[in-house]
């Protein structure tokens, strides 16, 4: 039997302060691909086997804490050919198990041809960017075997076309721990044409033993055993490495590795990586941790059989053209609170180079073993992936095995455990490691069906945390914030993040692992490091007038569908400034004349998701500064003829880049009286009929306004016409109206009559030009005559008071206003006429003149 633990080397960086260094282009921004929903997404590879009494399950985990999933998982055998089985949903944070035994047994009878005791897996869904963990448990209860893998092969970036042809290496390394275990490397072509690879397998001195050519068609599956490989050289060499060569997309051939003792229930599950690392890559100081390692007497609480001790074992493999010197050291439980940091000196490897290390050299009886959890670590100066290491804890007996991959140190963002289980007599155990010399807080959330359960957790330096998923779940005690693991819940998967929440920093190592003692067998749990998925402008185009503003935005969203809008900590800027400048913190887009440009956005050094690839295919997750670019920024202007004066026409004019959208006008006068228009012309052109000032906005993305002051018309009015003395004694108005006066006057009668002819027209124009005052009528021109009759003001005075007539003669006196009673003369009388008719003071004509309603008429034809 064995018991699994396996920490994912997927492991993150933030700072250049940290123990390893950002990758070499971390400095240069990089754009990640736009989100597309309902991309097809899907992974391939991973190992099943059905030979001996072994039953795999693929077991599935969705990364999204707040979508569902729908998944298709498929079967490939060994010949390639294809077996498609039922779809499954995946909760938000779920996940699910499909036992690949049963489902082989519904295989339909044109494929029972193909049927194989041994292929690979794919799943496929839909979703804007890779979001489930896909992994392989081959578990022989009986002999007490478990070999697990994940699915590696990134379908979109495999199955591209056309298909990339680099040259591709895998390496990894081999042991065997007693004589009768048996090896095996299990090659996959993920890819859609036949490959050809070529398996090379060294002993531990780096020398070259075998080499093995193996064909491979589409999706078809080979395993090569070692025994065979190996022949003779199998009794004399114990360990040694694999490199596996083909030419083809990255992952294009997915490789695996088994080791098996079935007389024992030894089994384990050595790691091949493919390298893709940056070959210019720094030599520094590189450090990687094995946590959770079983140390001396077993854990009473995890029910090993009595006197069950267990002893580290570590394999070293030099993956590099350069010797290696490897400080190696352990750190376990000291007599207090403060971990013991045991040094075990330094191993030398020649390139190549594959070395069991002899931790038994470094204990004896006065200086024992101590019992708990230990941590490993390997020190060397050298470049990321230049050291492999295998490690873990077996027993006396070599029938329990704790294996545990270890990973370099370096920050991370929240880790994603993908399965734990408490199901019938399995039990999860999950260890964290805090490898720094300061103290550091985190949360571990676990997540079921239905909710969720958090964990404070607060670890001084150097200092573990160990968890017995068995142990929580029956104790019952509520989390903090109330929450209980229902009794009925056996299964989930978990993340681990600093307080900050997903992005935050952390600084640990993990590690977890699915066993059950009574039927001696246990599985990999798959741990991954989460990051920024994408980041881009929302929404993606902006406009603002010159001199107007526009708040930008950037949506960041991480691989587990949490979503950020304009973090802080970014810097902004603009690819024309003379268009438009930006905030350097606040994102406000300022419009500076006519144009278009862009915006761009970074923020950095973030953690990036690289995919849910559950293996450690890099010493580091990436880590970059993220850039974003927002759409076209147009800038457009308005502009207005002002002032006019009433009666006249304006023009409003927009300009702006070509693009720029225009969906109608809107016009408000003085008053707040508001016409609209739904014209989409850039121009428009209208008469200004009411006075004061006129507001326009265009509507669009931009909104651009300006204003007409309208003033009043000068000079719109009648001048008063002087009175005019028409001869007779008789006057005829317009109005056909005619006065008589006896001349001489007799009592009662006027001595002289006036013809107030207000003769007058108007010319009109209604406005529907769509602008302000659309619907108005007004007047264009005002006239002081109508048809052929002037205005004019007539009067006569009776004819004997225009000369010495007998009547005029007989007016006689000295009327004054001192003497009441005097007679007035014939002057005096002719004089006060004239006055009364024409004078220019409270005569008829100058009552006439300012007429209130004469008054009201030319003001309204102003």
């Amino acid at each position: 039997m064995k018991l699994h633990a396996l920490l994912v080397s997927l492991l993150c960086l933030q700072t250049a302060q940290m123990a390893a260094p950002a990758p070499a282009d971390a400095s240069k921004p990089i754009s990640l691909p736009k989100l597309s929903p309902n991309t097809p997404q899907g992974m391939e590879g991973g190992f099943w086997k059905v030979d001996q009494d072994f039953n795999p399950i693929l077991r599935l985990k969705n990364v999204l804490l707040k979508q569902s999933l729908n998944v298709t998982p498929t079967l490939y055998f060994a010949d390639g050919t294809e077996y498609q089985l039922p779809s499954i949903t995946l909760e938000p944070a779920g996940v699910a198990q499909v036992n690949i035994r049963i489902a082989l047994q519904s295989v339909p009878a044109n494929l029972q041809s193909h049927i194989s005791t041994f292929g690979m897996a794919g799943i496929s869904y839909q979703w804007s960017w890779p979001a489930v963990i896909a992994t392989i448990q081959n578990t022989d209860e009986i002999s007490s075997l478990t070999i697990t893998s994940s699915l590696l092969a990134d379908v979109r970036k495999v199955h591209a076309a056309p298909e990339a042809s680099s040259a591709q290496i895998t390496r990894g390394q081999w042991w065997l721990p007693t004589a009768s275990a048996d090896g095996y490397v299990v090659l996959e072509n993920t890819s859609m044409t036949p490959k050809q690879a070529i398996v090379q397998f060294s002993g531990h001195g780096g020398n070259a033993l075998a080499m093995q050519q193996v064909s491979l068609p589409s999706h078809a599956t080979s395993l090569v055993r070692l025994s065979t490989a190996l022949g003779d050289a199998r009794g004399t060499e114990m360990a040694g490495g694999v490199e596996i060569h083909y030419a083809g997309p990255d992952h294009g051939v997915v490789a695996y590795a088994g080791i098996e003792d079935d007389t024992v229930g030894y089994s384990a599950s050595p790691i091949l990586i493919e390298d893709h690392l940056d070959p210019e890559r720094p030599v520094h100081q590189v450090t990687l941790s094995a946590p959770g390692l079983l140390l001396g007497n077993a854990d009473p609480a995890m029910l090993f059989p009595s006197g069950t001790f267990f002893k580290p074992y570590a394999y070293l493999y030099n993956a590099s053209a350069n010797p290696l010197q490897v400080s190696l050291s352990l750190v376990s439980p000291g007599g207090g609170e403060t971990p013991q940091t045991r040094s075990l000196g330094q191993v030398s490897l020649q390139p190549g180079e594959t070395s069991q290390f002899d931790f038994e050299s470094q204990f004896s009886s006065a200086n024992p073993l101590p019992n708990g959890y230990g941590h490993l670590t390997a020190s060397f100066q050298g470049h990321d992936g230049d050291l492999q290491i295998a490690a873990g804890s077996v027993d006396q007996s070599q029938t329990y095995v704790f294996e545990v991959t270890p990973s370099q140190q370096a920050d991370s963002a929240s880790r994603t455990l993908c399965f734990w289980s408490v199901e019938v007599d399995n039990d999860s155990m999950i260890t964290v490691w805090n490898y720094k010399a300061m103290a550091q807080d985190l949360v571990l959330t676990l997540y079921y069906s239905g909710g969720n359960y958090a964990i404070p957790i607060h670890l001084a330096a150097r200092q573990s945390y160990n968890l017995d998923m068995m142990t929580l779940v029956r104790s019952q005690v509520p989390d903090p914030d109330g929450a209980l693991i229902p009794s009925n819940i056996s299964s989930g998967s978990a993340i681990l993040s600093g307080p900050g929440g997903t992005l935050a920093k952390i600084s640990v190592a993990v590690t977890a692992s699915v066993y059950n003692v009574r039927n001696a067998t246990c599985g990999v749990t798959c741990t991954t490091c989460n990051g920024v998925s994408n980041a881009s402008f929302f929404p993606g185009n902006y406009a603002m007038p010159v001199q107007g503003t526009a708040q930008a935005y950037v949506q960041m969203t991480t691989n587990t569908g949490e979503v950020t809008t304009t973090p802080s900590g970014a810097t902004w800027s603009t690819n024309n400034s003379s268009v438009v400048t930006v905030g350097n913190s606040s994102g406000v887009l300022a419009g500076v004349a006519v144009g278009q440009t862009t915006a761009t956005w970074e923020m950095g050094p973030l953690f990036v998701a690289a995919g849910n690839i559950c293996s450690p295919n890099t010493p580091l997750c990436p880590v970059y500064l993220i850039s974003a670019t927002s759409g076209g920024i147009t800038v457009p202007s308005l502009s207005c003829t002002s002032p006019v004066v009433r009666g006249q026409s304006t023009t409003c004019t927009v300009t702006g880049p070509s693009g720029e959208s225009i969906s109608g006008w809107k016009f408000t006068d003085g008053s707040g009286n508001t016409v609209t228009s739904t014209s989409t012309n850039s121009t428009w052109s209208g008469v200004m009929v009411t006075s004061g000032t006129v507001s326009v906005t265009v509507a669009g993305s931009a909104h651009p306004t300006s204003s007409i002051a309208v003033n009043s018309r000068p000079n719109f009015a009648f001048t008063a016409v002087n009175p005019s003395q028409q001869s007779g004694n008789s006057i005829t108005c317009y109005s056909g109206t005619t006065t008589n006066l006896p001349s001489p006057p007799i009592a009662n009668s006027l001595e002289g009559s006036v013809c107030a002819n207000m003769a007058y027209s108007f010319n009109y124009a209604t406005v529907n030009d769509g602008g302000p005052n659309n619907g108005y009528e007004y007047v264009t021109s005002a006239s002081n005559s109508n048809g052929c009759n002037p205005t004019a003001f007539d009067y006569i005075v009776v004819s004997d008071l225009l000369s010495a007539t007998t009547f005029y003669n007989a007016q006689c006196g000295n009327f004054s206003s001192s003497n009441a009673a005097g007679f007035i003369a014939g002057s005096q009388l002719k004089q006060n006429v004239f006055d009364h008719e024409s004078g220019s003071i409270l005569s008829h004509w100058t009552e006439c003149r300012v007429h209130p309603w004469v008054e009201k008429r030319w003001r309204w034809a102003r």
